[in-house]
Protein backbone atom coordinates (compact mmCIF):
# COMPACT_ATOMS: atom_id res chain seq x y z
CA UNK A 1 0.00 0.00 0.00
CA UNK A 2 1.05 3.82 -0.84
CA UNK A 3 0.54 6.65 1.29
CA UNK A 4 0.61 9.63 0.15
CA UNK A 5 3.46 11.78 2.29
CA UNK A 6 1.86 15.38 2.03
CA UNK A 7 -1.08 13.57 4.66
CA UNK A 8 1.54 11.83 7.02
CA UNK A 9 2.78 14.93 9.24
CA UNK A 10 -1.13 15.84 9.54
CA UNK A 11 -2.11 12.43 10.40
CA UNK A 12 0.83 12.41 13.28
CA UNK A 13 -0.50 16.06 14.53
CA UNK A 14 -4.17 14.79 14.55
CA UNK A 15 -3.19 11.79 16.86
CA UNK A 16 -0.90 13.40 19.00
CA UNK A 17 -3.52 16.22 19.79
CA UNK A 18 -6.11 13.06 20.59
CA UNK A 19 -3.30 11.70 22.78
CA UNK A 20 -2.90 15.05 25.00
CA UNK A 21 -6.66 15.66 24.90
CA UNK A 22 -7.04 12.67 26.35
CA UNK A 23 -4.18 12.12 28.74
CA UNK A 24 -5.14 15.84 29.73
CA UNK A 25 -8.74 15.14 30.69
CA UNK A 26 -7.38 11.87 32.77
CA UNK A 27 -5.01 13.63 34.62
CA UNK A 28 -7.68 15.82 35.15
CA UNK A 29 -9.85 13.06 37.44
CA UNK A 30 -12.62 15.04 36.34
CA UNK A 31 -16.25 12.95 35.67
CA UNK A 32 -17.08 13.47 32.30
CA UNK A 33 -13.90 15.18 30.26
CA UNK A 34 -12.61 11.91 28.23
CA UNK A 35 -13.46 10.55 25.17
CA UNK A 36 -15.23 8.01 25.94
CA UNK A 37 -17.71 9.44 28.62
CA UNK A 38 -18.02 12.53 26.09
CA UNK A 39 -19.40 9.32 23.37
CA UNK A 40 -21.64 7.81 25.83
CA UNK A 41 -23.27 11.12 26.41
CA UNK A 42 -23.48 12.40 22.95
CA UNK A 43 -24.72 8.42 21.91
CA UNK A 44 -26.96 8.39 24.97
CA UNK A 45 -25.47 5.17 25.99
CA UNK A 46 -26.43 5.56 29.40
CA UNK A 47 -30.19 5.72 28.84
CA UNK A 48 -31.95 2.37 28.73
CA UNK A 49 -34.55 3.34 26.27
CA UNK A 50 -32.34 4.85 23.67
CA UNK A 51 -31.12 2.29 20.77
CA UNK A 52 -29.84 4.32 18.29
CA UNK A 53 -26.65 5.80 19.99
CA UNK A 54 -25.65 1.09 20.71
CA UNK A 55 -26.71 0.68 16.92
CA UNK A 56 -24.47 3.65 15.66
CA UNK A 57 -21.44 2.73 18.30
CA UNK A 58 -22.01 -0.88 17.25
CA UNK A 59 -21.36 0.17 13.69
CA UNK A 60 -18.45 2.43 13.89
CA UNK A 61 -16.96 -0.23 15.60
CA UNK A 62 -17.44 -3.38 13.44
CA UNK A 63 -16.66 -1.17 10.60
CA UNK A 64 -13.56 -0.20 12.30
CA UNK A 65 -12.43 -3.69 12.71
CA UNK A 66 -13.01 -4.35 9.38
CA UNK A 67 -11.52 -1.70 7.83
CA UNK A 68 -7.73 -1.99 10.25
CA UNK A 69 -8.24 -5.68 9.42
CA UNK A 70 -8.65 -5.64 5.76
Amino acid sequence: MNVDKKYTPWWIAWVAMFGIIEACALLDKGKGDTFTEHWRKWMALQSKTKVTGRVVTAAIIVWLSWHFLS
